[in-house]
């Protein structure tokens, strides 16, 4: 291909949102045998809420959403797989544009903060269930990333999680 075309050619297309977030992770989400599990929402969330379908009873029994939190999703995701099984299906049912003006990168800070208060709210159900590995860690990367624009927040959560705050 010669120099002047391959500058537009894009390094990475993915088809479906799995397959980017597969990518990103090193984790095959789309293996025949993966499994939605409540621990792997610890490494991120990675399912579309755009193309989920959720029987409303299911949401009604885990407490529905919580008011003003900007990452319902990953909340909703951490309670329905407490008590149910989610099924990915393989086929996309809906496409995501990603743009300069998504909240996920206008609101990136705020949605830190959403998401650093729902994994906390997390604490005494990951602990009690083997899971005190995985919750730490989320919670230590989270306090790291919003730190440098809100050490007030992570110093908060570090507190209350007995985690100590040292300068490099």
């Amino acid at each position: 291909m010669p120099e002047e075309a391959n500058k537009y050619k894009k390094e990475n297309v993915y088809k479906t949102f799995l397959e980017l977030y597969s990518s990103l992770h090193n984790k095959n989400y789309l293996a025949d045998d993966f499994q939605v599990k409540y621990s792997s929402f610890f490494y991120g969330n990675y399912l579309p809420a755009m193309s989920s379908l959720i029987k409303l009873n299911c949401i009604k029994n885990v407490g529905a959403y919580t008011n003003g939190n900007r990452i319902e999703d990953l909340e909703m995701w951490l309670k329905l797989t407490q008590k149910y099984s989610i099924k990915l299906l393989k086929n996309p049912v809906a496409y995501y544009r990603f743009h300069n003006n998504n909240s996920s990168r206008v609101m990136q800070q705020e949605m830190l903060k959403d998401e650093l208060a729902v994994i906390n709210s997390q604490k005494q159900f990951a602990m009690s269930n083997g899971l005190s590995n995985e919750f730490l860690g989320k919670i230590c990367w989270l306090i790291r990333e919003i730190y440098p624009k809100d050490p007030k927040t992570a110093q908060y959560y570090a507190d209350i999680n007995g985690i100590k705050l040292t300068k490099k």
